[in-house]
């Protein structure tokens, strides 16, 4: 099942590591209107 839009997500750290992932959650919006995300946890 997938999150709704402005849930935060899954996302993929460059290089070459043991845990590749992180999962963030939108903590709030810049005036531009993109997100500020909070890093939740590293898989």
């Amino acid at each position: 099942m997938r999150n709704p839009n402005g849930y935060g997500g899954v996302s993929k750290l460059k290089g070459n590591r043991r845990k590749p992932y992180v999962a963030r959650i939108t903590d709030g919006y810049r005036d531009t209107g993109s997100q500020i995300y909070k890093v939740l946890r590293i898989l």
